[in-house]
């Protein structure tokens, strides 16, 4: 008789390992996300343009290397990347802009005020 892949995770862990696995590495990502911007603010207090332009273009570079090695090995397809590029051009934007405004903000503003500042804009500052 065979067996059931149903509820098997990678390796041979359940799903709900691999979930948790998961939502730690998010969570230990973001944390250090946090802290590494706070550190970068300091000596580049007077530079916030700089550094949100410097983590932007870093970003882009990040995502792009892993979007070709995906289309490389098949996993993204043609018709996935003709999807109409505007929606995505104007996201990335307003994105960019809340990066440079949350940084001119985070230069400024003292610890505490910065998470309040995030929760209520909804931009990842």
């Amino acid at each position: 008789a065979g067996t059931s892949a149903a509820g098997a995770g990678v390796g041979g862990r359940s799903i709900g390992t691999d979930v948790a696995l998961a939502t730690a590495a998010v969570v230990a990502t973001g944390t250090a996300n946090r802290v590494l911007y706070k550190l970068a603010l300091v000596p580049l207090r007077q530079y916030p343009f700089f550094l949100a332009q410097f983590a932007t273009f870093g970003y882009v570079v990040v995502y792009f290397s892993i979007l070709f090695f995906r289309y490389q090995a098949g996993h993204v397809t043609d018709e996935m990347l003709s999807l109409p590029q505007k929606p995505f051009i104007l996201i990335g934007l307003l994105e960019a802009l809340a990066a440079a405004a949350g940084m001119s903000a985070g230069a400024i503003l003292s610890g505490a005020s910065i998470p309040i500042l995030s929760q209520v804009g909804g931009s990842s500052v």
